[in-house]
C-alpha cells in the first residue's frame, strides 16, 4: 500500500470508530475502559495518524458487538465508498478536529 492510501485508510479507520462510538453514545472515557486501549492511542486512531496494529482490532470492535475482521470490513467500505465519490482521491474529514486537541492547546495558553 502506497503511503497516501495508508493515510487515507488511517482516516477511514477513525472516521469508522469515531462514528460507531458515536452512534453507541460511547464517550472516550467509556470506550478506552471496554477495550483497555488508551486515550491517546485512541485520538490517534480517530484523527488518521496511525492504525490499530491487526491484533488490537480484536479488542477495538468488541465494544460494538463486531468481530475484528467486521470492522476492518467496514473500514474498507467506507474507504471505497468515499473513493468512488470522490473523482480526483479521497477526501476525508477528521472526526476530532479542534475539539479535544484544540481545548487543550486553549487551556495551556491561558484561557478555559
Amino acid at each position: 500500500m502506497r503511503s497516501s492510501d495508508k493515510t487515507k485508510f488511517s482516516l477511514a479507520m477513525g472516521e469508522v470508530i469515531y462514528n460507531l462510538r458515536d452512534r453507541a453514545n460511547m464517550a472516550n472515557m467509556t470506550y478506552t475502559a471496554k477495550t483497555g486501549i488508551g486515550e491517546n492511542t485512541l485520538c490517534n486512531w480517530e484523527s488518521g495518524r496511525c492504525l490499530p496494529r491487526v491484533e488490537v482490532l480484536i479488542q477495538a470492535a468488541a465494544p460494538f458487538g463486531l468481530k475484528g475482521w467486521e470492522l476492518y470490513k467496514l473500514v474498507e467500505e467506507e474507504y471505497a465508498r468515499k473513493k468512488a465519490r470522490t473523482p480526483n482521491g479521497v477526501r476525508f474529514n477528521k472526526p476530532n478536529q479542534g475539539k479535544e486537541n484544540g481545548n487543550r492547546r486553549h487551556r495551556r495558553e491561558g484561557g478555559i
